[in-house]
């Protein structure tokens, strides 16, 4: 795990996102991955993605109380965003 950045649900595969910005599909759910990782290293921000603790350069404030995460290696350029539900659980993981 020390070379995954995140893991992301896409057209209904789960990928995940290594160092070199490769991607792989993976034959787990997220909601697996979340039990199976470790919580001080991946979180969940939002339905689509589990983010390392080190795949992202920047977290600035977005509408209705939400954050908006700038993830390294993210090719398609969307907007990633953490859900309202999660935004103080990961300011709480942000700070250790």
């Amino acid at each position: 795990t020390e070379q995954v950045h995140y893991f992301f649900h896409k057209d209904k595969i789960v990928w995940l996102r290594i160092s070199e910005g490769k991607k792989y599909s993976i034959d787990y759910t997220l909601e697996q991955l979340d039990e199976l990782l470790d919580p001080k290293s991946f979180f969940r921000i939002n339905r689509k993605y589990i983010i390392g603790y080190n795949s992202f350069s920047k977290v600035t404030n977005f509408t209705n109380s939400r954050l908006k995460i700038a993830l390294n290696w993210n090719e398609n350029g969307e907007d990633i965003i953490v859900s309202r539900e999660r935004v103080n659980k990961f300011k709480s993981w942000l700070d250790g």
